[in-house]
C-alpha cells in the first residue's frame, strides 16, 4: 500500500472520504465510534487532525498485513 502524504493539519470528513476512497457511512461510523479521533466544531462540523488520520492509516495497514 502506498504511503499517503498529508499536507494539512486537519481535514473535513468529505476530504478524508475522497482521500481514502471510503463511503460517507464509513467515515461517520468511525467518527461516532471514536475509531477516528476528531473535533466537532459548533456541534455540526467535524475536523480530523492529520496525526489522527496517519494513526488510523498505520493501524489499518497492520490489520491488512499477513
Amino acid at each position: 500500500m502506498d504511503k499517503i502524504q498529508l499536507e494539512r493539519k486537519a481535514y473535513s470528513p468529505k476530504e478524508v472520504m475522497e482521500l481514502l476512497g471510503i463511503s460517507q457511512t464509513t467515515i461517520y461510523r468511525w467518527l461516532e465510534s471514536g475509531q477516528l479521533p476528531a473535533v466537532k466544531i459548533g456541534g455540526k462540523l467535524w475536523r480530523i487532525p492529520a496525526d489522527a488520520l496517519e494513526e488510523l492509516l498505520s493501524t489499518k495497514r497492520e490489520e491488512v498485513r499477513p
